[in-house]
């Protein structure tokens, strides 16, 4: 688990399972995952610039059934 609304957290119970590892959030920290970030962000853009509906996003707005492709 890398991802607490205060880091690092203490006190909860689940902290002190044997199988659970805690670790600041830092998963994107390698250059490894920035330039995969890199290229998904180019390949969501090219995507959408070709009418396709993107499939990365957060918060995704409700689209216009007729804008949407079929995967």
């Amino acid at each position: 688990m890398d991802v607490y609304e205060n880091e690092l957290p203490t006190g909860n119970p689940i902290l002190d399972l044997d199988n659970v590892v805690a670790t600041p959030h830092i998963g994107a920290s390698t250059r490894g995952a920035q330039q995969n970030a890199a290229i998904i962000v180019a390949e969501e853009i090219k995507k959408v610039f070709n009418g396709e509906a993107p499939s990365n996003l957060i918060n995704l707005p409700v689209l216009d059934p007729e804008r949407q492709t079929a995967k």
